[in-house]
């Protein structure tokens, strides 16, 4: 039998033969990989949902609140009236309720409203816990770098390329994919023809 691995070819998974080295050593396990980008599960946050929705250590200051969503304000915009709301949440009261501020009913547009700058720099440098933190993370991470450390965590779920059903961490991945997967494709000796690895070993 001859193992057979997935390259990445303009975007797409393709089976090919494991890429042989030009020089001593043994073959690049990252050349035969299927791009992770592709195969990550979505991120925990929606950009449609208001507020940030993350575990702060220590606890969310109420003053960081949104009235609307109760999640930590995103893209902070305050009123005349003095309250604060993420953008997002604000312009979908107004859209839906009406030019009232949803706290104190006061008379209220998008043009009495102003971006809260020094608030969202107060936010941006708060702490949380990583979103995979129930998966084995520990880190606290500063809300400003937050997306950057969940697109890289590497507790972060993967779906497997083999279509094998499982997700797996990331710093689980390379193993899975090449060793532990029972839908690696190899290639019958017999018919030459590509099955997956544990439908060959029943067939044996």
């Amino acid at each position: 039998m001859n193992p057979r691995s997935f390259e990445t070819y303009e975007g797409q998974s393709r089976l090919g033969p494991l890429q042989q080295p030009s020089g001593p050593g043994p073959p690049s396990m990252a050349s035969s990989l299927p791009n992770q980008s592709l195969l990550l599960s979505h991120s925990t946050q929606d950009d449609n949902q208001g507020g940030w929705d993350f575990t702060f250590s220590p606890a969310l200051d109420s003053k960081y609140e949104c009235p609307i969503c109760l999640m930590c304000l995103r893209d902070p915009w305050q009123t005349g009236c003095g309250h604060r709301f993420c953008k997002s949440c604000i312009q979908r009261s107004l859209r839906e309720a009406g030019p009232r501020c949803p706290v104190d009913n006061a008379p209220l547009t998008e043009q009495t409203m102003f971006p809260d700058q020094f608030a969202k720099r107060e936010i941006m440098s708060l702490l949380a816990l990583c979103p995979f933190k129930d998966k084995g993370c520990k880190e606290k991470i500063e809300l400003r770098l937050m997306l950057t450390h969940e697109e890289n965590c590497s507790f972060r779920m993967i779906s497997c390329p083999h279509l094998c059903g499982k997700e797996v961490r990331r710093l689980s991945f390379e193993e899975h994919v090449r060793v532990l997967c029972p839908k690696i494709p190899v290639g019958c000796e017999q018919c030459g023809k590509q099955i997956a690895k544990d439908m060959l070993e029943v067939s044996k």
